[in-house]
């Protein structure tokens, strides 16, 4: 069976998994596409702990998903602890039984995914102060977890 990797575009559509394999090509076509800008990030599909990629990774990228309109607070946060620069994408979640009913159509809270690629070694100190943030303290208001990068490419 071959290796997965996830390739994460910070700029483009977000996230498209492919073989292993195919990787190169698929990173290199991006990087040729004319009106791509930003970044390209492999992050592995393993969940192997013995992964070379786990052991070796240089660079982790941190996601956080909240609720709409805390995202620009949260890098805020990110940045004190040694962040550079991240991404907002906006979303919605998704209805579940407990959703409170207006007029009959459940509404669904707005979402945004904060995503952070930095040095693997600022990892754990932006995960921490994102958790302090005082929104992300009530139960439900979001979640920040990372995964290690394979490969970083400038897209330019």
């Amino acid at each position: 069976m071959l290796e997965q990797v996830s390739l994460v575009a910070l700029s483009i559509p977000p996230l498209s998994i492919v073989d292993d394999a195919v990787e190169p090509v698929v990173g290199d076509a991006l990087a040729r596409f004319p009106h791509t800008r930003g970044l390209l990030a492999a992050v592995s599909a393993s969940r192997d702990e013995n992964h070379p990629v786990v052991k070796s990774n240089t660079w982790d990228l941190v996601y956080v998903i909240c609720a709409s309109g805390f995202a620009d607070d949260i890098m805020a946060v990110a940045r004190k602890a040694g962040a550079g620069g991240g991404t907002i994408l906006g979303g919605r979640g998704t209805a579940t039984p407990d959703d409170v009913a207006f007029f009959s159509a459940s509404l669904v809270p707005e979402k945004e995914m904060l995503l952070i690629l930095l040095p693997y070694t600022y990892r754990d100190a932006v995960l921490n102060a994102i958790s302090k943030f005082s929104f992300l303290q009530e139960e439900g208001n979001g979640i920040a977890f990372s995964v290690p990068v394979q490969k970083v490419a400038t897209l330019k």
